[in-house]
């Protein structure tokens, strides 16, 4: 793929103003289209996604691990028309702005969006979005390791 997939922060003020139920919609309405969408529980404190969609296993740690391929939950798992990246199983690791950078970085190659739910970390709700993007956006070393295999179990569960 030579293009670089838009991401989309879903953030905002306090608890219980909808910001994971608006960014799943998105996602799933975003994924009927036929677009390749994976939703990224980008709240590690409170992993809406994790707990809505009944996910057990896994986490945004794995992507590190394995490979981006091996922590996404396919579509087929989560009943949607997207994929999900997990939040941390560990959400008090260090390293959490680098892991979603990373992350973030290697799905844009083998999606057509990303939506992040994301809480607000500071005053400015777009603090952490802005962090993440700007990590994902350094020129580091860019992973694409997974990125092929990740386009194709994308492909198949949107046909």
């Amino acid at each position: 793929m030579n293009h670089l997939a838009p991401v989309t922060f879903v953030t905002g003020g306090s608890g219980g103003l909808g910001k994971s139920t608006t960014a799943r919609a998105i996602a799933h309405a975003l994924g009927q289209r036929r677009m390749r969408t994976v939703l990224i529980d980008g709240n590690p404190g409170q992993q809406s996604q994790r707990a809505f969609l009944h996910i057990k296993t896994g986490g945004l740690e794995d992507a590190a691990l394995d490979s981006i391929a091996g922590a996404l939950i396919m579509p087929n798992r989560t009943h949607a028309a997207f994929a999900l990246l997990p939040g941390p199983v560990d959400p008090m690791r260090n390293d959490l702005v680098g892991l979603y950078g990373s992350a973030i970085t290697t799905l844009q190659t083998s999606s057509d969006i990303i939506i992040v739910d994301a809480d607000r970390v500071g005053r400015d709700p777009m603090e952490h979005a802005q962090h993440v993007r700007r990590r994902s956006h350094a020129p580091h070393d860019r992973p694409r390791v997974g990125a092929h295999d990740i386009h194709h179990r994308l492909v198949r569960q949107s046909t």
